[in-house]
């Protein structure tokens, strides 16, 4: 069993991460027209926000191949972002 200095600091990275993750959910769904070139960039630049929260939980949680993996899922993003002009 960790100590509590441990526990709370753990504690802590999940509930940044779920704040985040809301914020990002937020920003992706609000006022959305799915119809919309917009919503598909919305879309892209959310999913590349939320692959880097889970990068930066699995570089502080889990594992440095958990990391990586996320980091290429946003390397993907700009590139698909760098298409339509937004990154």
């Amino acid at each position: 069993m960790p100590g509590k200095k441990n526990a709370v600091k753990v504690v802590g990275i999940f509930r940044e991460h779920c704040e985040g993750l809301l914020r990002v959910q937020r920003k992706m769904y609000e006022n959305a027209d799915p119809k919309s070139m917009k919503a598909m960039v919305k879309a892209v630049e959310g999913t590349r926000d939320l692959d880097i929260l889970m990068a930066k939980l699995g570089g502080s949680v889990f594992s440095e191949k958990f990391m990586k993996a996320h980091l290429e899922k946003v390397a993907a993003a700009d590139a698909k972002l760098k298409i339509v002009g937004k990154c």
